[in-house]
């Protein structure tokens, strides 16, 4: 072949590469092609929906499956709760996204939420007594990239920003976008503070150390109540005028408290009475129902345990929660060879939180193993339309971004060096020192195509799935 033949059969073929190249850009942005695409799509995730949820109506001739009816109501009030509903929506978009790589690698793995939104923060007391503000979720927890917890939550800001009824910003990207840098510069700054340091370690995020009205956002502010007043409070809203039952009849006839049979009431009993060292007093056991979003319908049970002093003030309830496997394993693979799930909960949990719940375990029954927490007479979170200004807005995003650095930071070899061998927030830094503006971009992107992405998914949803009439749950 001569050179001129040569160079003649080389143009024709980076023509006809550029042909097709062409025509497979015309024929994706064909109307007709894209909106097959996303008519497939939808589809996908109706019948995934379907699929994760069939558990709740396995008899349809059960009460008209009213569970499954109830969770697809709530779900169906907006965006937001739809996306908290779908973790598994998430995994599966994101499972090993080749953008981890840019501010990632194997040593930015650490303890994440595995499922974090706005409404996975609250307000709780610690084992210090201390009322702090901090995630509250751990159900979903692993140890994989620091970067699904980051671009999870920015999302969710952006759902929480256009879904809440907030003026300010819900037509405004270029707020949006300011919450979301704002959010991400603090998870960086944080990380850089803890270098060369172990303040990780002992900070905790009191309410009294915040330095903007925090307790004006949050939705009931239980924490201005004195700790013997909130926990009778508490007490009273789930017990009976004696205070020595569960049974509180305006909770079973809003169908949140159920009473259960001899059989499981003995078996909880006996589980709890021999829990650890405690050697706990139990008083009453009720089935919760009707709690969560995402863990809707999973086994749980109210647990009242006398306190240390007579005073029915001083009783406690355990929430005793059934722990599946968390949903980023079936994309990412299990790492925990151990069937006890709830066990990895508790580890999570003291792993990414300081001062962790001084009742955290697990109990083994027939039918599975059972986180064991109690239930905070501080429990509270933040009211989205108390975010409808923007300097509330901003100092909640810069706030929770330090709240996640500083579990991220903490969980890992300062926790367990045998899990985590490494400095977290050194691998970190050093990915991206001198790139922050980088970093911003990249988050920024994510969270808005997702929160778009989360929309049309929640609308294609909606319209197959959700009940005409939902009025019966309001």
């Amino acid at each position: 072949m001569t050179q001129v033949n040569y160079k003649i059969y080389t143009l024709k073929y980076f023509l006809i590469i550029a042909l097709v190249a062409l025509c497979t850009m015309v024929w994706s942005l064909n109307p007709s092609t894209v909106k097959a695409q996303n008519s497939k799509h939808a589809t996908e995730v109706v019948q995934t929906i379907e699929q994760q949820n069939q558990d709740l109506c396995q008899n349809s001739d059960s009460n008209d499956c009213e569970l499954l009816q109830y969770k697809y109501c709530k779900m169906g009030d907006s965006a937001f709760p739809f996306y908290r509903a779908t973790n598994y929506l998430f995994w599966k978009d994101f499972a090993n996204d080749n953008r981890l790589q840019e501010f990632g690698n194997k040593k930015t793995k650490t303890w994440i939420l595995g499922d974090l939104h706005v409404d996975n923060f609250g307000t709780f007391d610690n084992s210090e007594g201390k009322i702090v503000f901090n995630m509250n979720d751990f159900d979903e927890s692993v140890i994989a990239d620091y970067q699904y917890d980051v671009w999870r939550m920015a999302a969710s800001m952006i759902l929480v920003a256009r879904n809440s009824g907030l003026e300010t910003f819900a037509e405004d990207t270029e707020k949006q976008e300011k919450i979301i840098d704002a959010f991400s510069e603090s998870y960086l700054d944080t990380i850089a503070s803890y270098l060369g340091n172990d303040k990780e370690v002992k900070t905790d995020f009191t309410l009294d150390q915040l330095d903007f009205d925090f307790s004006d956002l949050l939705e009931k502010n239980r924490a201005k109540n004195k700790q013997k007043k909130a926990r009778k409070k508490m007490l009273g809203k789930w017990t009976n005028e004696e205070g020595n039952k569960l049974a509180n009849q305006d909770q079973i006839d809003k169908k949140k408290l159920a009473l259960i049979d001899s059989d499981l009431y003995e078996e909880i009993e006996a589980a709890i009475s021999n829990y650890s060292k405690h050697n706990f007093q139990v008083k009453d056991i009720v089935q919760r129902l009707r709690a969560g979003l995402g863990s809707l319908g999973t086994p749980r049970y109210y647990v009242l345990i006398e306190g240390k002093t007579d005073e029915a003030s001083a009783d406690r309830i355990l929430d005793v929660k059934r722990q599946a496997k968390p949903t980023a394993y079936d994309f990412l693979g299990s790492a925990w060879q151990n069937k006890n799930y709830a066990k990895l909960q508790a580890i999570a949990y003291k792993a990414l939180i300081n001062d962790a719940d001084p009742y955290l375990g697990w109990i083994e029954l027939s039918d599975g193993f059972y986180s064991i927490r109690e239930r905070s007479p501080y429990k509270d979170g933040i009211l989205a339309a108390n975010l409808n200004q923007d300097q509330a807005f901003t100092n909640m995003a810069k706030l929770w971004g330090e709240i996640l650095a500083t579990a991220h930071a903490r969980a890992d070899k300062d926790y367990d060096s045998d899990l985590i061998a490494y400095s977290f927030e050194k691998q970190v830094d050093k990915l991206t020192d001198g790139h922050h503006e980088e970093f911003r971009a990249l988050v920024r992107e994510i969270a808005f195509e997702y929160a778009d992405q989360v929309q049309e998914d929640y609308e294609a949803f909606h319209a197959a799935l959700v009940p005409n009439d939902c009025s019966q749950f309001q």
